[in-house]
């Protein structure tokens, strides 16, 4: 497979359940044994460098919210107004009424959906050379599915921060958040044992370049993702002014 991945682009994998996506990222991600790279990669990456989010991701108990949003750096690190602006960008403003320092466990206290948001947090606060998401959105809406993969683009891929890698079934669902496509395909055939018996079934998967646009049925527009922006910016002010009163009236 020829694949490249390098800082300011954004690159779409989709492909039937089996066809290979989940294998390809982890191979990405340096934690798949079975590959072999034809190229050295032109840097060493660490741990800082390159987040893996899985559809079902799981990590450490017991952790503090702050934990959860800031490793493997130190909370400390980060200033209470950073974290709590990624968390209204996110639309987690339900956290900052929680103690952020408190240790729990995040995987059961959290519901999907916020779990998949603080992930994303956690990308806007590392902000990692490489973003592998293996449809780390699944539990969201197609309307949050949308807002965040905007805020991936606009704050990490677009200013050449990041590269980001997603993994879907079907290319129309991210292709506007993505400036390269490919489809994995898999087909399956049979082949003979050593007792000569062609029970077993052997697979083979290619990686499929798709022409830009070729598949999309809803393209998203420039000045469309532009009046998103606006309309996010609009929608985190208003967060942080419910948030402040909410704050004032526990104060009095």
């Amino acid at each position: 497979v020829d694949f490249r991945v390098t800082r300011g682009t954004s690159i779409l994998l989709c492909g039937a359940e089996g066809s290979g996506k989940s294998t390809l990222l982890r191979a990405l991600a340096g934690i798949w044994p079975f590959v072999r790279l034809t190229e050295p990669p032109p840097m060493a990456l660490t741990l800082d460098d390159c987040i893996l989010i899985p559809q079902k991701p799981k990590l450490p108990a017991p952790m503090t919210i702050r934990q959860a949003l800031t490793f493997p750096k130190a909370p400390e690190n980060f200033s209470d107004e950073l974290i709590s602006d990624v968390l209204l960008k996110v639309r987690l403003p339900e956290l900052l009424l929680l103690d952020l320092d408190e240790l729990l466990d995040v995987n059961g206290a959290l519901s999907g959906g916020q779990f998949q948001k603080l992930m994303v947090a956690h990308c806007l606060l590392a902000k990692p050379a490489f973003i592998l998401l293996d449809e780390s959105m699944a539990h969201l809406s197609r309307e949050n599915q949308l807002h965040l993969y905007g805020l991936l683009t606009s704050e990490l891929v677009a200013p050449g921060i990041s590269g980001m890698v997603s993994t879907c079934h079907n290319v129309q669902d991210l292709a506007s958040f993505h400036q390269v496509h490919y489809r994995i395909t898999r087909k399956d055939s049979e082949h003979c044992d050593s007792t000569g018996s062609t029970d077993g079934i052997g697979a083979s998967r290619s990686l499929e370049l798709l022409e830009p646009g070729a598949l999309l049925k809803e393209d998203v527009k420039d000045e469309d993702f532009q009046r998103r922006l606006i309309e996010q910016d609009e929608e985190i002010a208003m967060l942080r002014q419910a948030l402040q009163r909410l704050q004032d009236g526990r104060a009095e």
